[in-house]
């Protein structure tokens, strides 16, 4: 099985990359710079070989003056003065043109190998200081909702068991309501709780997921607690991919704020989108907004478009996925 990269190897080797290729452009401007200057010195010096009195003049070894042409490869041909041309040995004229810009880049490329391993260090180190604190951080808040959730959970057990002591005596309406808010409050924890280990410890996968077998199943799950109306339904089949788990908290919320605060609820899918309508019925149970706040949240992770409007009475939200 491929082992995953860590977040520091994958920034360092990110970092190496940018800086290497950033130096290889520096080098291939200045070498080319280099190589320039230094081609023109020598044909400063051919033009001044040129000036001489031929063929009384002394001339450098590897300057060859002849009234033909030399034919072979071991000599260049520079130019011709009168009728005498003039040549260089192959030889020399790498010396004088090459082998300076050779010597340069080879300083060049040592000096830039220390500055990339000091570069290299100083990121690695600056790198895992702030991981390292983002890390702690991240423990806590991991230890923290671990705790929290088993306090949670032992309340939710305790309260369980005093259900099925009641429901041994009882068997009115009321405590039938009671059973279904208890699962519905033991759902919601268990979704919550998936959420979290989503984020923090074990991601889920993506999944194809039907939006119109999704809203059925949350609308036969609150049917007799919040639902005191038939909502009207418009429901096509609409497939997107989507981590169970996310999609389902985000569907929960919109439907369940619809049947909490709203009446004449509209619920329609289209090809790639969902909309919930509802009269405003109920602003004296306004509630902190926590719960749209985690639906806005889980739209913006998966790069979808939530949107909401009220128009007089009516409050439409629409969910469109990317």
């Amino acid at each position: 099985m491929k082992q995953k990269l860590n977040l520091e190897v994958k920034i360092l080797i990110y970092f190496f990359i940018f800086v290497v290729l950033g130096f290889a452009v520096i080098d291939l401007i200045s070498i080319l710079y280099i190589k320039a200057l230094v081609e023109d010195r020598f044909n400063l010096k051919v033009k001044q070989y040129k000036s001489y009195y031929f063929p009384q003049s002394e001339l450098p070894e590897y300057i060859k003056v002849s009234q033909k042409p030399i034919l072979g490869k071991n000599y260049i041909y520079l130019g011709k003065k009168d009728r005498f041309y003039l040549f260089i040995e192959e030889k020399a004229y790498k010396k004088l043109v090459f082998e300076p810009v050779y010597r340069f880049a080879f300083v060049l490329f040592l000096w830039e190998v220390l500055l990339i391993l000091i570069f290299m260090y100083l990121f690695y180190k600056i790198i895992f200081i702030s991981l390292k604190k983002e890390q702690e951080n991240k423990k806590f808040i991991e230890t923290f909702i671990l705790a929290f959730t088993h306090k949670l959970g032992n309340f939710l057990s305790s309260l369980k068991v005093n259900l099925e002591l009641l429901n041994r005596k009882y068997k009115d309406k009321p405590i039938e309501r009671l059973n279904k808010s208890y699962s519905i409050i033991e759902n919601e924890f268990n979704l919550s709780l998936n959420l979290l280990k989503n984020l923090y410890f074990s991601p889920e996968d993506y999944q194809k997921i039907n939006i119109k077998d999704l809203v059925n199943e949350i609308l036969n799950q609150y049917e007799g607690i919040y639902f005191n109306q038939k909502p009207y339904l418009s429901l096509k089949d609409t497939k997107i991919s989507a981590k169970p788990t996310e999609i389902k908290i985000l569907l929960s919320i919109l439907i369940e704020n619809a049947f909490k605060y709203g009446e004449n609820i509209k619920i329609k899918t289209c090809k790639n989108s969902l909309c919930i309508s509802n009269k405003i019925a109920n602003f004296s149970n306004k509630g902190a907004g926590i719960g749209l706040e985690l639906a806005k949240y889980i739209a913006t992770k998966n790069k979808w478009q939530l949107k909401g409007k009220v128009s007089n009475d009516k409050f439409t939200v629409c969910l469109q996925f990317s």
